[in-house]
């Protein structure tokens, strides 16, 4: 079954956003940084991927990047607290 990947490394904020999702009936994964998160997707199939930008460990550009190679990609949000990026920024890297 296809379903939801959120990738926070703040866990409280990831765990929270994945019972949110439960609690609508949402399958839904939790990670906390984002080479787990290229890892985890190597091997499941995902639908959406909802990541913070700014993770030691891989940040949400890194998993993006790699979203970007997959045949049939899943759709991504890109969430922060903080940023270098512009909007524009983000929304180029994600055409």
């Amino acid at each position: 079954m296809e379903h939801k990947l959120l990738i926070d490394d703040e866990q409280s904020i990831a765990d929270i956003l994945c019972e949110t999702f439960a609690d609508q009936d949402i399958p839904t994964h939790a990670l906390y940084c984002g080479y787990d998160a290229i890892d985890y997707l190597q091997n499941n199939q995902v639908k959406l991927v909802l990541s913070d930008i700014q993770m030691p460990n891989g940040s949400g550009i890194d998993v993006l990047e790699y979203i970007q190679k997959i045949d049939s990609p899943p759709k991504i949000m890109m969430m922060t607290g903080y940023t270098e990026y512009s909007k524009d920024e983000l929304m180029n890297k994600g055409d």
